[in-house]
């Protein structure tokens, strides 16, 4: 079997299993409905199934509420019978379809070209946009949030925490410095390691600098925290979101509430959609101004290449050399996580024309913007997925 095949053939039994999972799903809710549940003395539907199928109460609990939203939402549960969408996509459509369901196909297609993580922040928003009482949610959220501890069977210990977008972007902009510190040691010192490695070992060097009392522990690196925070000012004094509006943390929802409750406790960088229009700042150095960093930081929170999610480490990239224009402008400057901007700097690739999350092309793409295929060459075969 060639390479070639084995990707058909992959793609081919990815459909089957998303099909198979949707039907699995399905049934295993519609038996549920019967007495399988107290005969199993199971606590819920979701902890019977996971019995029932070797999967965890939280992938039962799941897969039983989207069997359940499927059956007012046609579309998505067509999709998903067919197996074009895999359960964690069929899970965040019909979780967000089933308070918008304007907004089911323009999920569908978002689905076909996303990632699931883009996907599901988009759902995300899609839900808080639709949400009759975001008060009420931001309690539930509140009340919901824990930390739990458990280990794996690879050795691994996890420590995880679930809470409001808030307080988790506080202990996010709290970590940041401590992260920055391990990175630029670990590049001094020769290391060559994940970045996320180095994150969980600034994690401890937070904690170990929070406990220390005597002094001489990992000191707190002396660095500015920053949030990123984008809000209708009419919202902001209005204290609730209407239609059109918007209030986020790094493009997640949050209510206006929370946002005011944070002014008071934290430093914050305010993108007001009245305040300065910062996509017009134009200025003639080659780095962009704080201005802009805070308005692309909000813009791009993830790397601009279509179905790439990444967030950390985020590097500037400009579209157009500033060797040619002499100019830094908003509207020409993209985030790139580092492999793809390894890709465009050493390997040729480019983001095709236009603004935002687009698609990357290697060179010879009909759709690279410098360096398309000869005349007459036929099109490429579809580019590679991310990593």
């Amino acid at each position: 079997m060639t390479p070639e095949d084995a990707e058909a053939a992959m793609h081919e039994w990815a459909t089957i299993e998303h099909a198979a999972a949707t039907a699995k799903a399905l049934f295993g809710a519609r038996a549920a409905t019967g007495a399988a549940v107290r005969d199993a003395g199971a606590r819920d539907a979701g902890e019977w199934m996971a019995r029932r199928t070797g999967t965890t109460g939280a992938q039962g609990r799941d897969a039983v509420a989207t069997a359940r939203r499927l059956k007012d939402l046609p579309a998505t549960d067509a999709a998903a019978r067919r197996g074009v969408l895999s359960p964690a996509q069929a899970a965040a459509i019909a979780d967000a379809a089933s308070v918008a369901p304007a907004a089911e196909q323009r999920l569908l297609d978002a689905a076909a070209r996303e990632s699931v993580g883009e996907l599901r922040d988009r759902c995300a928003r899609t839900k808080a946009a639709a949400d009759p009482d975001p008060e009420a949610t931001r309690r539930r959220i509140h009340d919901a949030r824990r930390v739990r501890r458990f280990s794996t069977s690879d050795g691994l210990h996890h420590f995880q925490a679930a809470g409001p977008a808030d307080a988790i972007a506080q202990i996010d902009a709290a970590l940041k410095p401590f992260a920055e510190a391990r990175f630029k040691h670990a590049r001094q010192a020769g290391e060559r390691e994940r970045f996320e490695a180095y994150e969980f070992d600034a994690f401890v060097a937070m904690a170990t600098a929070a406990s220390s009392t005597s002094g001489e522990d990992t000191p707190a690196p002396k660095a500015r925290h920053r949030i990123i925070v984008r809000a209708d000012l009419e919202a902001l004094v209005r204290g609730w979101v209407d239609d059109g509006e918007v209030c986020e943390i790094a493009g997640l929802p949050m209510s206006a509430v929370a946002v005011r409750d944070l002014l008071g406790q934290s430093v914050l960088d305010l993108v007001l959609t009245k305040g300065k229009d910062v996509c017009n700042v134009t200025h003639l150095g080659r780095g962009p101004t704080a201005a802009q960093r805070i308005a692309l930081l909000w813009q791009a929170p993830v790397c601009s290449r279509e179905g790439c999610n990444h967030r950390g480490r985020l590097e500037i990239d400009h579209t157009k050399p500033w060797a040619q224009t002499k100019v830094t402008r908003l509207v020409d400057l993209d985030h790139l996580c580092h492999h793809d901007h390894h890709l465009k700097t050493h390997q040729g690739w480019e983001l095709v024309d236009g603004t935002g999350t687009r698609a990357m092309v290697p060179p010879g793409h009909r759709d690279h913007p410098t360096r398309p295929p000869p005349p007459g060459d036929p099109p490429p075969p579809g580019d590679p997925p991310p990593p």
